[in-house]
């Protein structure tokens, strides 16, 4: 194993020198500025010392300048200095996104003899994940969806990848010109012009190969092909925004087979013209049906890499698909990930997939991740030719829900729920009863300074946080059931490599967020970074949530976690009490939201008991966020925790907050009306309240809480 790892790093590193480097000789930057309704573009211009370019393609409201290198100094984009009706102003980097190829596993010259020669036929019998002769049920299961007539029709599919070789005969039927865009040169037409530009003709080719006895054929091969060409050079926020947007009323999904580096030291997210992007995407594509975003897991495997450092296939807006080979098992490239919603099949044991290439030729080489989530973009085509109204949120739960486990003792963090098989997904499809609205509660950022630095020991130095999400909690927050979680952290540590972040859910499930990566020496940790996991899917959100945090270094290295936030994303109770979504889930409000607008609520307090290692948040009737108190570690424990309420206090908790909820609602006419007697009605309860229960009396409703009561989203 460590000598793949060996050989694996010094093909990256030759790959390295030969790619292209970001235009450092350009003398002008590029700028993208977000403003409010109204703002002149040139007045900004003026200010930045440049010229306007044009507006955003995909973004209201952004606008993009070119300024001289000499001409802009950094404080100038400080907010503070920035113009009137500009609200952000950021530099464009270039940045490099890798194709998700498998390593080649035969002998090089092999493998030039057989595609100078085309020696190996590409038949539909070499497609053995359409028809696998030699393992029978490893394969997609698609045939008999074909004989039902779902081949994909009025599905349009964009990969955003290489380019596009629509003139060749598997994909010229298939071709949408008005989805497509060459985002490295500008111009219209995706056609691939560089030598190794064949990646996104071979992923549109698995989807939608014609059936025209060329090459092979596609799982769906009446539905439509885009090309957003982008990955042919280095790439900026503006180009990753405007091409996962580019036409988002024609083009269905989004297909993404590239992402940060697979090299198990990578820690990046998208920017945030991206981020709002992918939101944009769910809330608005697909005229309100949401853009269906299917990435890559990535190859890391060789450098124990995990897809949860990956901003891209870990978001929530994304379905993340790993791989699966021939035999059933996990091939040596794929990533441990608590992200990952599902494999598809893909190379391994010396197989690989057959499909359309570039310049009228086919492919029998053709593997990696970035082969699997073109077959789970296929597989969606086909539901969505049958059920057009699935929202982005409904392709995900059938993609759980009609999943085919295997390897079951291992199968979350490999596997995701278990592999495609397009039978089931769409038989599933058919009857399957639309998702309700999304909503979520996300609790404030809970500061712990939590020392992780120990002595050498046997056993890794840990700690433990918890957080208690009761049932008033959950009543407020109208979550039915969860999808997504999400854990936002800061954990500064000498070497990022060396911690392991584990979140354990109220049912004992256990997701391994973040894993130890031998190749990862950052020293500055885990930055304000965003994990999510899909592994507590359909469980209840209430009760004891525990964040584990570990260093495997024994004490080699020290660090501590500062903060943590629990996001936790499920389906509606009752969808007339949501709300859409607004913000960025990589970086929530830090006082916290609710996806939800709750009037009213009846508090069980025996539901849940709270305890001295676990914290929970006041519920409010009327707010529409959430408010925590700043908590810190106790002396040397190992196990740190947010200071809570006692056993049985939370009727306290839940009165105090009434209270703050009447202060904070005194300005309305009706509060007027009824204030006489709700006063005498809370005089007698807090009368009965003390001579019959003996508890502390609750805290007072100060300013503070009064207007953090008042930060209700609207």
């Amino acid at each position: 194993m460590r000598l793949l790892q060996s050989l694996a790093a010094v093909l990256l590193l030759l790959a390295g020198i030969g790619s292209a480097q970001p235009l450092d000789n350009v003398p002008e930057d590029l700028f993208v500025a977000s403003v409010t309704e109204g703002t002149s573009p040139e007045a900004l211009a003026e200010f930045l010392g440049g010229k306007f370019v044009r507006r955003m393609r995909n973004l209201p409201n952004y606008f993009v300048y070119s300024v001289p290198r000499t001409q802009l100094k950094k404080r100038t984009l400080q907010r503070r200095d920035l113009p009137s009706g500009v609200i952000d102003v950021q530099k464009q980097h270039w940045k490099r996104r890798y194709k998700r190829d498998s390593f080649a596993l035969e002998d090089p010259l092999v493998l030039e003899v057989r595609e100078k020669f085309d020696i190996n036929d590409p038949l539909l019998s070499q497609q053995w994940h359409i028809i696998n002769t030699n393992a029978i049920g490893h394969d997609l299961n698609v045939t008999g969806v074909w004989e039902e007539g779902y081949l994909g029709e009025n599905v349009t599919v964009a990969f955003v990848d290489d380019g596009l070789d629509f003139r060749h005969a598997d994909l010229q039927d298939a071709f949408s010109a008005v989805g497509s865009w060459d985002f490295n040169d500008d111009v219209p037409e995706p056609l691939p012009k560089l030598a190794d530009d064949t990646h996104g003709t071979r992923c549109a080719g698995e989807v939608a190969a014609a059936w025209n006895d060329v090459c092979g054929v596609g799982i769906a091969p009446k539905a439509k092909v885009a090309g957003l060409r982008m990955l042919s050079g280095p790439v900026t926020d503006l180009m990753e925004s405007e091409a996962l947007n580019y036409g988002f009323d024609t083009n269905d999904i989004y297909s993404c087979s590239w992402g940060p580096a697979d090299d198990g030291r990578a820690m990046e997210a998208p920017e945030p013209a991206t981020r709002k992007a992918l939101l944009n995407g769910v809330v608005n594509g697909r005229n309100g049906l949401g853009s269906v975003f299917v990435f890559a897991s990535g190859n890391g495997g060789y450098y124990d890499d995990n897809c949860n450092f990956d901003g891209y296939t870990n978001s929530i807006f994304s379905v993340t698909v790993g791989a699966v080979d021939t035999e059933d098992s996990w091939p040596a490239y794929g990533e441990y990930c608590a992200a990952q919603l599902v494999s598809a099949y893909s190379s391994g044991h010396n197989r690989h997939i057959v499909t359309t290439n570039v310049d009228e030729t086919c492919t029998h080489r053709h593997g990696g991740t970035s082969a699997a989530a073109p077959l789970g973009s296929a597989v969606y085509a086909l539901a969505l030719s049958a059920r057009p109204e699935l929202t982005w949120r409904d392709i995900q739960h059938i993609t759980v829900y009609s999943a085919l486990p295997f390897h079951t003792d291992d199968e979350s963090h490999k596997f995701g729920f278990g592999k495609l098989d397009a039978g089931r997904f769409i038989e599933t499809a058919k009857h399957w009863e639309l998702v309700k609205p999304q909503t979520w509660y996300i609790t404030p950022l809970m500061n712990v300074n939590a020392s992780l630095s120990a002595n050498e020991t046997d056993t890794p130095h840990e700690v433990h946080l918890k957080f208690n999400m009761t049932r008033a909690m959950v009543h407020q927050s109208n979550i039915q059931d969860l999808e997504h979680v999400t854990v936002r952290t800061t954990i500064p540590f000498s070497r990022r490599g060396k911690l392991q972040v584990v979140l354990r859910s109220p049912s004992d499930v256990e997701s391994v967020l973040a894993t130890e990566r031998p190749f990862d020496e950052n020293a500055q940790g885990i930055q304000d970074w965003t994990f999510m996991t899909v592994q507590h899917w359909g469980e209840k959100p209430e009760g004891v949530w525990t964040l584990i945090v570990r260093d495997l270094s024994f004490g080699e290295h020290h660090g501590q976690v500062n903060n943590w936030q629990l996001g936790l994303w499920g389906q509606a109770s009752n969808a007339s009490q949501t709300r859409t979504l607004n913000f960025d889930p990589i970086s929530p409000p830090q006082n916290g939201s609710l996806g939800s607008i709750v009037s009213s609520y009846t508090y069980d307090a025996g539901a849940v008991s709270a305890n001295s290692t676990t914290s929970s948040i006041s519920s409010s009737p009327t707010a529409s966020s959430t408010t925590l108190p700043n908590a810190t570690t106790n002396g040397t424990n190992t196990t740190s925790t947010i200071p809570s309420e006692e056993s049985g206090k939370d009727n306290t908790t839940a009165f105090a907050s009434f209270l703050g909820a009447l202060a904070s609602s005194l300005h309305r006419p009706v509060v007027l009306i009824v204030l006489a007697s709700v006063f005498l009605c809370l005089g007698l309860s807090v009368i009965l309240y003390v001579l019959f229960r003996k508890r502390k009396s609750p805290p007072p409703v100060t300013e503070e809480s009064t207007n953090l009561l008042r930060e209700s989203e609207v």
